[in-house]
């Protein structure tokens, strides 16, 4: 099995998905026939024991921190839930660009449906703002909307609405703030109706803290 490959990389394991737990699963199959194939499994908020215990009782595991340069982040939290958080998101990002001078700001929804109408609603509120520009970020984006994301603006703020392609897939340089709505919409399979359906939910630990660290990659962050 995978006789052309020696290493095998598996990375953000800490998604925790059918086709990934799939992976993990036919890779131990594999180990067990490959005695010279070696598996990395690599996280940067990954449950350590969780996989080594996976793995430790059938193969030799080691596990390796590397140390990354993570600037200070600020944590603020809202007092209430917002029935409505999709407005709630554009208002505290408005805030944000009307009190603070630097960065751009990152808000993530649940998916591309939220993003229309808080662009929307940014756009009518901040409608004489010269000062920033309102960008969406999802999978349906062509590649010149993508490469508008990953431009330098001169004078100019970006306010980003997102969904979790952000959390964990990319890394947008100049965001100092993060506005995370908690939520997240995910494919699961219905083994009743034998199709993918969109699940919406809570997002869990390790997501807030992937989404948290997209504030402080390059600078103080929020």
């Amino acid at each position: 099995m995978l006789e052309q490959y020696s290493v095998v990389v598996i990375d953000e394991v800490q998604e925790r998905k059918i086709d990934s737990d799939i992976v993990l699963g036919l890779m131990k199959q594999c180990l067990r026939k490959r005695k010279d194939l070696k598996l990395i499994v690599m996280s940067s908020t990954i449950d350590t024991c969780l996989f080594y215990d996976y793995f430790v009782s059938n193969f030799t595991c080691e596990t390796l921190e590397v140390g990354s340069r993570t600037c200070p982040i600020e944590d603020i939290y809202l007092d209430d839930e917002d029935e409505n958080y999709v407005q709630a998101a554009v208002t505290k990002a408005i805030e944000i660009h009307q009190s603070d001078e630097g960065g751009d700001i990152l808000v993530i929804l649940r998916g591309q449906d939220e993003i229309d109408l808080a662009l929307t609603d940014l756009n009518k509120k901040l409608e004489n703002d010269r000062s920033y520009i309102g960008l969406p970020l999802h999978e349906e984006l062509s590649e010149k909307e993508i490469t508008q994301i990953f431009e330098k603006l001169p004078n100019k703020r970006k306010i980003i609405f997102s969904t979790n392609i952000a959390e964990s897939s990319i890394t947008i340089d100049g965001v100092k703030h993060v506005v995370d709505s908690g939520m997240k919409k995910e494919k699961i399979w219905n083994e009743q109706k034998k199709i993918e359906v969109l699940k919406i939910g809570q997002i869990t630990k390790n997501s807030v803290q992937q989404r948290r660290k997209r504030a402080g990659r390059t600078s103080v962050g929020k």
